[in-house]
């Protein structure tokens, strides 16, 4: 790691704050038309509701490969949806190729019986969807007398996606409360709220499963209501998919009667949930909590004025949040205020909106639902003449794919006269369940850089030049007394506590980690210190033995006391080194060596760490690339895998692998290059699959503005993968699988592995050896077989195996 100059620390030091503040930039062009944008996403749409079809409401869908399954209430007998025990549900499966419906297949209607249970007579509204696994969806719904004679139920039926037909059996939801777990029945979801002050009559009728499901946090959230109630709470569906969990009410101000909402996390971790509501002026609300339980008073919000009654959407799609709302006022042909306008907002952060979609139309635009699929979102939405509900559209609102990974032989070189793409253009890379991607990334745009850094999915970094003396310039920088000692560890000099401490508290404690950079070499030949008087009386040793142990003691002191004194500092921050390792970063020492030859020539660097171990809280495996060749694989996964191997004695504290995207400068030949676009791909993923919790990008790019790196899009769309499967791959076991090392001298594949479960594994497979050309296949053994995945040249392939799926990602 270079040290950086002292202009650039200072930056480092100051920007971070003041980033914070910053205006951010826009995600949207200066002169972009929302209202042309919605114009051209309504030119596209088909319909999908059954010709004899006369009212139909509230579609929900999920996409399956090339097909959307969409789920309706429907009637036939009259427009909207107040045909009381005619209401049925649907499922509508939509080829999305050819924008054309294949079939439409019927769920639940008023009365009907089933393998296992007879439904009473009453409507079957406000259906739901969720894909179970490759081969089931999940299909809910309510079935309710609305005149509140009885307490209404909500049931799930499954549908076969291969033969497009449901299962002959439906089962009742449950409801789980403060109170227990019940069939999903608003009593019990009254009952709830009542404990908490809330003091509206109960309604028998009305409950549902109001929001789309959104996975956050590896956990399924959705917002549910009891509509004529005016009740609303934040749920999770469990991983059975068969019970709702009361997490936290949100209903005041009750005069204000809140009712249907859209709720999601905020980047700080606050959930937000826009309300409709249905007295006073009938503009949304939004209402925030800090744990999803406790939630605040519902209050307006600038960004969303002139709002009607009807149901918001609150969406997250590749780190950008989409907020959807119906807007009453008038549109130009002179129709009412009814629900004829539906505006789309985008924000990165909650805070910082700007208009992307407005959807006028004479037939009205309500209760969309928006959701991705390969990297286009695509959407339902209620239409009808004069405003009412008498179909369901369903259309393409934009494909938001992220930009493909370069092929191998595209350059990269910062000759090219194609400045690096903008941040806008690359994806994000939110992690979950405990896996982490830092920046460490510090240059001429620190102001630019750490707020779109953070606003894609990374964590800051607090590094510090531990040993540098930059107010004083230099005069007493502790490194340079190391030029002429590198024998005596007792020979601190005399500043050298008072320049740390000073050092760690100018760096402060801004961000998730806190890194000391101390890096210097000593002897460490024992016979040859041991030899020395003066070394020996220093010591206080008396054989040679007590002495390695007290001189390697000592030199760790020169990393320890500073962890120390940061601990003591800025209790509760993680605290780490980049410089010794318990493996020290090896190319040489690894490649064509047995584990014999690599332990050997290893073994003092554990014998240092012991004495360093319990003064870090994490370890760092410094993975920078040096070379153009199919070992750097294997240099990246060995040197990961060898310290994950030598610190799991001392217990489960997590190991971050530094990286850069320039090849490291001791390479003379491609010095300040960036790295080939294979090596980028396979370096966002592969210290995941080797037992890495996270990674840090680390660079020093003085000289440059904007966003630095050609290859940045390569590597985030590479680290969007385990982003989207974060949740799975943290939980996952890395299964033993042949050492790099050895794999590296045959020059064989390198292949990991992650169970989930017995029926899902996560697999990344690479074969850096073959051609840019070249496909070829691999066995992978998995717990109820083998399989064969192909490998196309020396892309870094991640599969996702569910039951017989294998779905390269």
């Amino acid at each position: 790691m270079r040290i950086i100059h002292h202009i650039l620390l200072t930056a480092q030091l100051l920007v971070p704050l003041a980033a914070l503040h910053a205006e951010p930039p826009k995600l949207l062009p200066a002169n972009w038309n929302a209202k042309r944008a919605g114009d051209e996403v309504l030119s596209k749409m088909i319909k999908v509701s059954a010709p004899q079809v006369k009212g139909a409401h509230d579609a929900d869908l999920v996409l399956v490969g090339e097909r959307a399954f969409i789920v309706e209430h429907d009637n036939d007998i009259k427009p909207g949806h107040g045909a009381g025990k005619a209401q049925y549900c649907v499922l509508t499966v939509v080829n999305v190729k050819t924008m054309s419906v294949e079939r439409v297949v019927p769920m639940a209607k008023s009365a009907q019986a089933f393998a296992n249970e007879t439904l009473p007579a009453g409507a079957c509204f406000v259906p739901r969807i969720i894909q179970m696994n490759d081969t089931t969806l999940r299909c809910f719904f309510v079935c309710e007398d609305q005149s509140g004679k009885r307490q209404s139920q909500t049931w799930y039926r499954d549908f076969d996606i291969a033969s497009l037909t449901f299962a002959p059996d439906i089962h009742r939801v449950k409801l789980k409360t403060s109170d227990g777990t019940f069939d999903m029945q608003p009593q019990y979801f009254h009952a709830d709220a009542a404990k908490q002050g809330f003091k509206q009559p109960a309604k028998a009728f009305g409950f549902y499963l109001l929001d789309a499901f959104k996975v956050i946090d590896g956990k399924t959230c959705l917002a549910i209501n009891n509509f004529p109630g005016a009740q609303n709470a934040l749920a999770m569906l469990n991983d059975a998919r068969d019970t709702i969990e009361v997490i936290g009410h949100y209903n005041e101000p009750a005069e204000r009667r809140l009712t249907e909402s859209s709720v999601n996390r905020l980047p700080d971790g606050t959930w937000m949930a826009i309300c409709r509501t249905e007295s006073g002026d009938r503009n949304y609300v939004f209402t925030t909590s800090k744990d999803g339980k406790t939630w605040t008073q519902g209050e307006a919000r600038p960004f969303v004025s002139k709002g009607s009654n009807s149901k918001p959407t609150f969406d997250k799609f590749n780190g950008i949040y989409y907020l959807g709302w119906q807007e009453a006022t008038r549109i130009t042909d002179g129709h009412g205020v009814g629900r004829y306008i539906f505006n789309v907002e985008v924000s990165r952060d909650g805070i910082n909106w700007e208009r992307k979609y407005r959807f006028e139309s004479p037939s009205s635009f309500q209760y969309p639902t928006f959701r991705q699929h390969e990297g286009s979102i695509w959407f339902t939405v209620t239409q009808g003449t004069g405003g009412s509900t008498d179909r369901i559209m369903f259309g393409k609102l934009e494909s938001s794919k992220p930009a493909p990974l370069l092929q191998p032989n595209n350059t990269t070189s910062d000759a090219s006269t194609a400045p690096p793409p903008s941040w806008e253009q690359i994806r994000r890379v939110p992690m979950s369940g405990g896996l982490r991607a830092f920046w460490n990334v510090a240059g001429g745009d620190n102001a630019t850089n750490y707020r779109e850094a953070a606003a894609h999915g990374f964590e800051m970094v607090d590094l510090l030049s531990t040993y540098s003396d930059y107010p004083g310039r230099q005069k007493e920088n502790i490194r340079k007394t190391l030029d002429t000692n590198k024998t005596n560890p007792w020979q601190k000099p005399e500043f050298f506590e008072r320049i740390v401490k000073r050092n760690i508290e100018k760096r402060g404690n801004q961000n998730a980690i806190f890194v000391h950079d101390i890096e210097f070499s000593f002897e460490e030949d024992i016979d040859k210190v041991w030899a020395d008087p003066v070394l020996r009386a220093a010591s206080k040793a008396t054989t040679r033995e007590q002495f390695a142990d007290a001189y390697l003691r000592e030199w760790a002191t020169w990393f320890t006391l500073p962890c120390q004194w940061a601990k003591e500092r800025f209790p509760g921050t993680p605290i780490g080194i980049y410089g010794p390792q318990p493996f020290r970063r090896d190319y040489f020492g690894i490649s064509g060596k047995s584990a014999q030859q690599i332990d050997g020539t290893h073994h003092s660097d554990a014998e240092l760490w012991q004495h360093i171990d319990p003064f870090v809280d994490y370890y760092i495996a410094s993975i920078y690339v040096f070379y153009d060749k199919p070992d750097s694989i294997y240099y990246m996964a060995a040197n990961v895998e060898e310290n994950i191997e030598r610190t799991r004695r001392y217990g489960s504290k997590p190991l971050y692998a530094y990286e850069w995207l320039r090849y490291h400068s001791s390479n003379k030949k491609l010095a300040d290059q960036e790295v080939a676009p294979w090596l980028a791909e396979a370096m966002a993923v592969l210290p995941y699959f080797c037992g890495a919790r996270g990674l840090a990008l680390w660079g020093s790019e003085p000289k440059r503005q904007g966003q630095y790196y050609h290859t940045l899009p390569v590597f985030m769309t590479s680290l969007g993968r385990v982003s989207d499967l974060s949740a799975k791959i943290a939980a996952a076991k890395l299964m033993p699988d042949e050492p790099a090392h050895v794999l590296w001298k045959a020059k064989r594949p390198l292949i990991r592995r992650m169970r989930v479960s017995a029926d899902e594994w996560i697999i990344l497979a690479v074969n850096p050896w073959q051609s840019e050309e070249a496909i070829s296949t691999v066995e992978v053994l998995l717990e109820k077989g083998r399989i064969t995945v192909e490998l196309r040249g020396r892309h870094s392939e991640i599969f996702h195996c569910m039951g017989e799926s294998v779905k390269r990602l």
